[in-house]
């Protein structure tokens, strides 16, 4: 299992890539990774490239969310038809041991609810991935569930990268290093946040008649 240290470090290289005229491809492919190998999640690449390049930023949620899904289908086969080879083998080694259970008791309550606001919350995505393979959940429900889920979590993080630049960078870093529920907390209130101005904007017209 890897450190904390490490998975700093690893972060920290991760990061310097953004500047880099590949910093695209890189990021596509640990998109993809983090879904079933990579402990590290694509945000760490995807939140400094929009900061770089803001003009970019949506194309990045973009890109991010496609590659991501795609990972995540193949840690649907994997949990569906290697569980037991190499899907506990991926959780062991990360020590997600705990994560699966939580998610799997979540998941039996909850079903494709808990694919579509999983990304909101601490449980890694592969262990998402496995758990929807391995229980046999309904493959073009998985993929829908989790094009809105991650797709609402990468296009949140580019969009506020986009309209408040590097001033937002260093929260959204901090929030991503948090442990679980200040992690989930922090997602809350942003997502509140937002929901309320939404809200607000559009009853706005309604009491200026």
């Amino acid at each position: 299992m890897p450190k904390p240290k490490q998975e700093k470090n690893l972060t920290e290289q991760i990061r310097r890539i953004a500047g880099r005229k590949d910093a695209a491809a890189a990021l596509g492919g640990i998109a993809f990774l983090e879904s079933t190998v990579l402990p590290i999640p694509p945000d760490a690449l995807l939140i400094p490239m929009s900061v770089m390049r803001r003009d970019r930023a949506l194309r990045y949620a973009a890109l991010t969310t496609i590659l991501s899904v795609a990972g995540g289908v193949a840690g649907y086969f994997i949990g569906a038809f290697l569980m037991e080879v190499w899907g506990s083998a991926i959780i062991r080694f990360y020590g997600l041991e705990d994560s699966l259970h939580r998610f799997q008791s979540l998941y039996a309550n909850y079903g494709i609810l808990m694919v579509l606001i999983g990304g909101f919350t601490p449980i890694p995505y592969k262990v998402i991935t496995l758990t929807a393979g391995a229980g046999g959940m309904n493959l073009p429900l998985f993929i829908l569930a989790s094009l809105v889920g991650r797709g609402a979590r990468f296009f949140l993080l580019s969009l506020l990268c986009r309209l408040f630049g590097g001033d937002i960078e260093a929260l959204l870093q901090q929030a991503m290093a948090r442990s679980g529920s200040a992690s989930s907390l922090f997602w809350i209130v942003i997502l509140a946040g937002i929901g309320i101005s939404l809200l607000v904007l559009f009853l706005m017209p309604w009491f200026f008649r």
